[in-house]
């Protein structure tokens, strides 16, 4: 059996919460007060590059080719997600009140956190054991039934004390408690969902994996409709389509899976998953406070309908973390390991962030401009305040995507454990933001709280990664890449005040084009020693 500290060394295999959608990429792990002056330990084995002449732009659009090759079909199953999501949104403001609506936002963020902790972080050590502990295939069966059956105990636990807790909710919250209940029974329903995708995951299975979340989505989706507008049950029905969507998944693969494996619970892999996952938990849990816990202190320290417009705000400007983000960090480990082995790597991380870089701001203005156009046509005018939100939410998540990519020094020198306290220090900080400005600033001070956030950790992991991998990273031209954005950005709104909607449109689309060029004319600019 492996030593703890070997258990949680896979950076690539613990899931990261992202706008309520999982993103297996680089996430946080155990802490360990490891000095970033100690001796590097090689994740990614960089061996002597035969030849010793620099790529050429031939093997730099190979890169690219292929990192978005393999990004490809993950951008699939997470384009489901947030498309069903977008079509409700609209849905629910119609036939939700503001206040049910940002309790839906809060309940949302619960089932998150209370399904995570349920799961005790077992299935990313599950994968990790699968792939490289256990090569005999009646081990992976036996560990794979051993995942099954721990998974529905913790659940037929989680049922019981629901049961137990559903008469205190509503004596004590008689107007919410059925829905808090309801979304106790979805936090379950998903630890439920888990075995089965990840046996899909591990074994490769990519089309019945894609299927079945698409089939699981448009499930609840069309629950949801039925319950919300045929049934008018409001609230409940949100919800009550939530878990449907969950229950088809658990369904149809944990009764294949059982006679797939049959019941075998070994106890040696108890223990090693319960021991190897404890950390994924602390880990879980930063994640939250760094990237929902704003949602919660909304309901709680401003109001209902502000946790609704900061809802739909996110959903908008966290777009990109599910179209961009979520593919990259499922492709970026390989692409990682192929770029460190040539003799240019530095110069090559330089390039890729610059363009990566600047993908980033590009979308983030285009998704403020898409969300709020949309915000202003489908929404009632008691979500117009939304629209505001979303540029600055959209700007931190291009931070939490610089940190994703500062963190290649951490993964190449063995460092990765560095990531827990750097993402619990900015949860920490986000949760401290949001207790002073959410009470004077409502929704925008949690829109705010949240760029800040990120900011520090991009600029914690950077500081991080020049000590452990120095790469003359171009942070001079993203400021003045980011500042373009938003000067064009203040101009188009100054311009368009007051403005019919074509001209609106016309003046925002034209400087989307010209923020486009502007970007592309500096990822072309010469990369040397005395570029900005």
């Amino acid at each position: 059996m492996l030593p703890l500290e070997d258990c949680v060394e896979d950076i690539a295999s613990l899931p990261t919460l992202i706008d309520l959608n999982v993103v297996y990429g680089l996430s946080p792990l155990a802490a360990q007060n490891l000095s970033i002056d100690q001796p590097a330990t090689p994740v990614v084995p960089v061996p002597p590059v035969k030849k010793p002449r620099a790529e050429g732009k031939a093997g730099y659009l190979a890169l690219v080719r292929g990192l978005l090759k393999n990004s490809g079909i993950y951008a699939l199953a997470s384009l489901a997600s947030p498309t069903a999501s977008l079509i409700l949104a609209p849905f629910l403001a119609h036939h939700l009140s503001p206040d049910d609506y940002g309790l839906l936002a809060i309940l949302n963020t619960a089932i998150a956190l209370i399904a995570g902790l349920l799961q005790l972080g077992l299935g990313a050590t599950f994968f990790r054991m699968y792939r490289y502990e256990y090569e005999t295939s009646r081990d992976r069966l036996s560990l794979l039934s051993t995942l099954t059956l721990l998974i529905l105990g913790f659940s037929m636990l989680a049922v019981g004390a629901l049961l137990f807790a559903v008469p205190w909710l509503e004596g004590r919250h008689s107007a919410q408690g059925a829905a808090i209940a309801i979304a106790l029974l979805a936090a379950v329903l998903q630890n439920l969902a888990l075995p089965g995708l990840a046996w899909l995951r591990v074994e490769a299975r990519v089309t019945p994996f894609i299927v079945l979340s698409i089939i699981s989505l448009l499930v609840s989706l069309l629950m949801t409709v039925a319950c919300v507008k045929m049934l008018h049950m409001g609230l409940e029905g949100a919800l009550w389509g939530t878990c449907a969507g969950y229950s088809v998944v658990a369904l149809a693969t944990l009764p294949a899976l059982l006679y797939h494996t049959g019941v075998r619970l070994r106890l040696d892999m108890v223990r090693h998953l319960l021991i190897c996952g404890a950390p994924g938990v602390a880990a879980l849990v930063a994640t939250w406070m760094l990237q929902l816990s704003d949602r919660a202190l909304l309901g709680v320290l401003g109001s209902l309908p502000a946790a609704a417009n900061y809802a739909i705000a996110s959903s908008f400007g966290g777009a990109l973390a599910t179209l961009i983000l979520a593919p990259f960090a499922l492709a970026w480990p390989a692409i990682l390991a192929t770029l460190a082995r040539k003799n240019d790597a530095p110069h090559m991380f330089r390039i890729t962030f610059r363009w990566f870089a600047f993908l980033l701001l590009f979308a983030a203005y285009s998704f403020s401009l898409a969300g709020g156009g949309i915000i202003m046509l489908c929404f009632p005018t008691t979500y117009q305040g939304a629209v505001a939100l979303i540029p600055i939410i959209a700007v931190a998540f291009v931070f939490y995507g610089l940190h994703l990519f500062f963190s290649l020094g951490m993964a190449l020198r063995g460092r990765t454990r560095l990531l827990f306290p750097l993402t619990l220090g900015a949860g920490v900080v986000n949760i401290g933001l949001n207790l002073y400005l959410i009470p004077r600033y409502g929704a925008m001070g949690a829109a705010w709280s949240t760029l800040l956030a990120y900011t520090l950790l991009a600029l914690l992991t950077l500081f991080i990664n020049q000590r452990l991998y120095p790469v003359q990273f171009d942070i001079g031209l993203f400021i003045i890449a980011l500042l373009s954005g938003m000067v064009l950005a203040l101009g188009g709104v100054c311009l368009t005040q007051a403005q019919g909607l074509y001209w609106t449109g016309c003046v925002h689309l034209l400087a989307l084009c010209l923020y486009g060029g502007i970007l592309l004319f500096m990822a072309k600019l010469p990369v040397g020693e005395d570029a900005l």
